[in-house]
């Protein structure tokens, strides 16, 4: 077992001992081709916890907002500097209020092309009140209409017991669970030309699949 799958199943095993952490779905996360992973953005060490589910599936994810992840200690490390196949696969950043910028969402449409899946907190910030926000930032409807890929919805439960927005520090009991749903597209092909009516429409289904996942 390699070092990185060592620590993400240690770390894992942490969530349950402290979280009593539920992991539902996981399957549901392609092992190949690329797709769009759409998670809900509660509580900095709830959205950790999220990501290592889907990094225990995905090692090649390449995931938005590293720039605002504290990278101290070794889950930051494994978080900032991760390899598939001896290449350094680097966090995309550039989270701005509830966007993105455009020269990293170029980035990830190429990655997209290339078959490697793309991680990021739907919302665009963090929930205030622990539901779901409407509507959703537009990159992750952005990306899978001009790529036509399949989006999957990783939501967490619990995030907001434990570390709401407010909070310094999380407490160190709670529950978690994790839950993916089965991959969907919001689009028949590629769209070449992103309208707002597009967006709207596609982080719409983005959002009634999230907040159905949640809910159930």
């Amino acid at each position: 077992m390699a070092k990185g799958d060592a620590l993400i199943k240690f770390l894992l095993f942490a969530g349950r001992v402290f979280y009593h952490l539920k992991i539902e779905g996981a399957d549901n996360i392609p092992t190949q081709g690329a797709c769009v992973l759409a998670f809900n953005h509660v509580a900095p060490i709830v959205d950790g916890i999220t990501g290592l589910v889907i990094l225990q599936r995905r090692r090649d994810t390449i995931s938005f907002g590293g720039r605002a992840l504290p990278m101290g200690g070794p889950l930051g490390r494994l978080l900032a500097r991760r390899k598939l196949a001896g290449k350094e696969l680097p966090l995309l950043g550039a989270y701005k209020a509830r966007g993105l910028s455009a020269p990293e969402l170029l980035k990830a449409l190429d990655h997209l092309k290339t078959g490697r899946p793309i991680a990021l907190a739907a919302e665009g910030e963090l929930e205030w009140d622990g539901r779901l926000q409407h509507p959703l930032a537009p990159g992750a409807a952005w990306m899978a209409l001009r790529a036509h890929v399949p989006v999957v919805a990783v939501v967490s439960k619990g995030g907001y017991d434990i570390m709401p927005r407010w909070a310094g520090l999380p407490k160190l009991t709670g529950r978690v669970t994790v839950r993916a749903c089965q991959p969907f597209f919001v689009s028949d092909g590629p769209v070449t030309r992103v309208t707002d009516d597009l967006i709207s429409a596609a982080s719409q289904h983005i959002y009634d699949e999230m907040a159905a996942l949640i809910a159930r």
